[in-house]
């Protein structure tokens, strides 16, 4: 289990949900924020704090259609990049499977140095990828036996990692 695991979220009730899906009383900040501006804020700071993981997945909804609530520009992926440990991943969650290959840290040399390791998760019948940046080597072994950690410690994730398909992106 991680140390510590922060969670940003607009609304209240999608902390509430994590919170009670990931039983997030111990180790677990939740914080009813805008995601953007945290970032970007804590980005800016010179004894910012850093993370093994950040997951972007900042999607709203209008007229029942998920919309993106951040640009996936370079300034942003850069902002997120300065609050990764070395070594440490930047996961995007995306709606747009063909916007992948023009990420910032897959076509900007700078964050293609900081995350060399590339992963894209995929079920069949979604459009939605989870594409994986690392700065460090991304081990089908390891993979498979940090997802047994997790089942052990939320087994209602159980059966997932047979629904997704892996693939690495051509860089």
């Amino acid at each position: 289990k991680p140390e510590q695991i922060v969670g940003i979220d607009l609304d209240p009730i999608h902390l509430s949900i994590a919170d009670g899906f990931f039983e997030c009383a111990e180790g677990c900040e939740l914080v009813a924020a805008d995601a953007v501006e945290w970032v970007q804020e804590e980005s800016a700071e010179p004894d910012r704090v850093l993370f093994d993981m950040i997951v972007d997945d900042l999607y709203g909804e209008e007229e029942a259609i998920a919309v993106r609530c951040a640009p996936l520009d370079l300034e942003w992926c850069q902002d997120l990049a300065k609050l990764v440990k070395p070594g440490g991943m930047l996961v995007f969650n995306m709606i747009e499977p063909r916007k992948v290959a023009h990420l910032p840290p897959m076509t900007d040399a700078t964050l293609r140095a900081q995350f060399p390791y590339a992963k894209v998760f995929r079920m069949a019948g979604y459009e939605n990828r989870i594409v994986a940046f690392s700065g460090s080597a991304l081990a089908g072994s390891v993979f498979k036996s940090q997802l047994r950690d997790i089942f052990s410690s939320y087994p209602r994730c159980r059966g997932v990692e047979s629904r997704y398909i892996v693939s690495s992106p051509k860089r």
